[in-house]
């Protein structure tokens, strides 16, 4: 009992472990994101210093986003999170567990190339119409046909490690196809399917990405959030 007695007093002298880290976190990516988890992993608690505008710019130029635009970004990453892999897709836990009976599930898909706070505050306003959040990632290939030029700028894997990074996101399937199939919203039991401001380009054979789930009035488009930057 002396031992039990003396182990515990040892815990409540034990210090809370606090770690500091910081940085510009101007057009945040999965790398920073890492970082971070990584930093988590050495304590209890993370404290992240942003620097300011002013700083940045005296040190580096100026930055690409504000100060606020960066602080909300870093708000934003997950850390100390689980995953897994099953079949071709990643589901990623922010509480460790599939949506709940009842729970109203809602999908979104895209590129999600070179995520910024226009992408973040778009994926926040979709997870505000429902519970559970799936985002579909395009393959490089499909983004290339609807993007053009060099798009996507950043592979599938390093896309879906971004939008992974994200609080707001629940699950992501990879390479999810360009139109939204009745399979697709069979199998994730999707309850409503939102859109950004974007345009919708047709498909190859020159159909509504978007025809099924409209018909079924699910569709949400031209899903409005404040922000300076669209997506």
């Amino acid at each position: 009992m002396e031992n039990n007695h003396g182990d515990h007093r040892e815990q409540k002298r034990r210090k809370q472990i606090r770690v500091w880290t910081d940085g510009c976190f101007d057009m945040v990516h999965f790398g920073h994101a890492n970082a971070l988890r990584q930093a988590k992993a050495m304590g209890d608690v993370l404290y992240v210093g942003v620097h300011s505008d002013a700083e940045i710019t005296e040190h580096k130029g100026p930055p690409v986003f504000n100060e606020e635009e960066r602080y909300k970004m870093v708000r934003a990453i997950k850390v100390g999170r689980r995953s897994r892999h099953e079949r071709s897709r990643i589901v990623q836990f922010s509480d460790g567990k599939e949506p709940d009976p009842g729970d109203r599930i809602v999908y979104a898909a895209g590129a999600f190339d070179l995520f910024h706070i226009g992408l973040l505050d778009f994926l926040e306003a979709a997870k505000n119409e429902g519970n559970y959040l799936i985002v579909g990632l395009h393959t490089d290939q499909v983004v290339n046909r609807y993007k053009g030029s060099n798009f996507p700028i950043m592979s599938l894997h390093q896309r879906v490690l971004s939008v992974l990074a994200c609080r707001y996101v629940d699950q992501v399937i990879i390479g999810a196809p360009y139109r939204v199939t009745s399979e697709l919203l069979e199998q994730f039991k999707v309850d409503v399917v939102v859109h950004g401001r974007t345009n919708v380009m047709m498909d190859e054979d020159d159909t509504d990405p978007y025809e099924i789930p409209k018909e079924k009035r699910t569709f949400q488009g031209d899903l409005q959030w404040q922000s300076a930057h669209n997506c």
